[in-house]
């Protein structure tokens, strides 16, 4: 696992993307939620941030606190596979 600290970028606030390459990342709370970089940014988060991950592959990911959806860098690799099956 990479450590915590590898996904603060220099001002201390935790990146968006992953760098060389551009890769989203994604981060987890001490109660498991997952969290887009804006929302692990918030001041007022009531749970530590206590994971982060570059998302290169897979469904969208749903963050826990905005509802909004985390798309990873190479989508999700079954959905293709039904494209060329259909």
């Amino acid at each position: 696992m990479i450590p915590l600290a590898a996904f603060k970028g220099e001002d201390g606030t935790f990146i968006t993307f992953a760098w060389p390459g551009g890769y989203p990342c994604y981060y987890l709370d001490s109660g498991n939620n997952i969290l887009r970089p804006d929302c692990a940014n918030k001041e007022e988060m009531s749970m530590e941030v206590v994971a982060g991950d570059v998302f290169y592959e897979g469904p969208p990911l749903t963050c826990d606190d905005c509802g909004a959806e985390i798309e990873s860098a190479y989508g999700d690799p079954d959905e293709e596979e039904d494209e060329v099956n259909a």
